[in-house]
């Protein structure tokens, strides 16, 4: 088995291979030249960078196949739509077809096409490293940004608002969800309650879930009048022209989820006790009413996506690739550098006045060490 590994690793002299992908049969693969350690040598790292076996999983290489060529996917994409199959075999990459998922130049997905937490984990701390430069750089310039997060009810629009805070300061990077209005608010102009949480300089500002209440579920569930609704729609794109017009930038994004994976979702918050604090009536609304509500997007796509504030609908039935997406397009739509930094160096501690700090804690209430 090691020769014919050796065979396929060395198959064309000038370091090139073909674009083919293998299966198990070694009834097929032709025989290796004679064995030589000093080639070994050379082919073993060749074999572990482009061959991976998983037990349960698939046999992934970096060879692509005509659909992944023709459609001009980067050689990172890796074809992975063919089985595991139990012997190895030549199949001519013109027979195969490819998801074209998202991968480096290893395999990073588990057997269903998902990423794995790890390489979920390695991609996200990445993109959260650049948002920590992106979150100096809006201090530094005084930058303005409110970014608005808008979707279907189990979307994952709370995932995706955490992914995007965990690690930058509360300071710059503010949440804004706010609750049913009060009976005072009611009597204010609709806008006036958002309005008091717009960003100050230096400062992002992360709506879940905004004004656009008034063009979905305000509309769907009769909270507001047919006319309020009209006139709603009719004023907002002026409205946001001046925001933006103010040195505000606003982003707008729309997370749809698909009707069987919201279906899914909403089961599992009813299983799980960790998840039934989101289920609300008007949750469960949102499933009888589902063509409702689509009708009631499309309206506000239709009147709100406008050059100055466009609308960006973000796929999330995969959650991870959706949080990742999100997070690289945010970054992709506000320009920043990095900003320079004199370099810290750690203090040395003072001995002056030194005593037994730990010793004066004894006799106080303490927490119990359970764990």
């Amino acid at each position: 088995m090691l020769s014919q590994l050796t065979f396929l690793a060395t198959y064309q002299p000038n370091g090139k291979y073909r674009q083919k992908m293998l299966h198990f049969s070694p009834t097929i693969v032709p025989q290796a030249p004679v064995f030589r350690f000093g080639a070994l040598l050379q082919v073993l790292p060749v074999v572990a960078r482009f061959v991976r076996f998983k037990i349960g999983g698939t046999l992934r290489s970096t060879f692509r196949c005509r659909s992944c060529r023709k459609s001009g996917r980067l050689s990172q994409r890796t074809c992975c739509c063919w089985p595991v199959a139990e012997r190895f075999t030549w199949l001519d990459s013109t027979q195969t077809n490819c998801r074209g998922y998202f991968m480096s130049e290893i395999s990073k997905a588990d057997g269903n096409g998902k990423l794995t937490n790890k390489e979920y984990m390695k991609e996200l701390r990445k993109l959260q490293e650049k948002l920590c430069m992106l979150q100096e750089y809006v201090k530094a310039k005084g930058l303005r940004v409110m970014i608005v997060f808008e979707g279907r009810d189990a979307a994952g629009k709370g995932g995706t608002i955490k992914a995007l805070t965990e690690r930058v300061s509360p300071r710059v990077f503010r949440v804004v969800a706010l609750p049913a209005p009060s009976d005072r608010e009611k009597g204010q102009l609709y806008m006036q309650r958002y309005m008091a949480h717009f960003p100050t300089k230096g400062e992002i500002v992360v709506f879940d879930r905004s004004w656009y209440n008034r063009a979905g579920v305000e509309y769907v569930l009769g909270f507001c009048t047919p006319e309020q609704h009209d006139g709603f729609l009719n004023i907002l794109p002026a409205m946001e022209r001046s925001i933006v017009a103010g040195g505000i930038q606003l982003i707008k994004i729309w997370l749809e989820s698909s009707d069987k994976e919201q279906k899914r979702r909403f089961e599992a918050r009813i299983d799980d006790p960790l998840r039934q604090w989101k289920l609300s009536p008007v949750d469960l609304l949102s499933r009888s009413r589902w063509f409702d509500y689509s009708r009631a997007r499309d309206l506000m796509l239709k009147a709100t996506d406008t050059k100055e504030a466009p609308w960006y609908v973000l796929r999330s039935d995969d959650k991870k690739r959706a949080r990742l997406n999100c997070l690289a397009h945010i970054l992709k739509q506000i320009p920043y550098k990095k900003v320079p930094h004199e370099k810290v160096k750690m203090v040395k501690r003072s001995m002056k006045d030194a005593y037994d700090d730990q010793a004066s804690l004894k006799g106080r209430r303490l927490v119990a060490e359970i764990y």
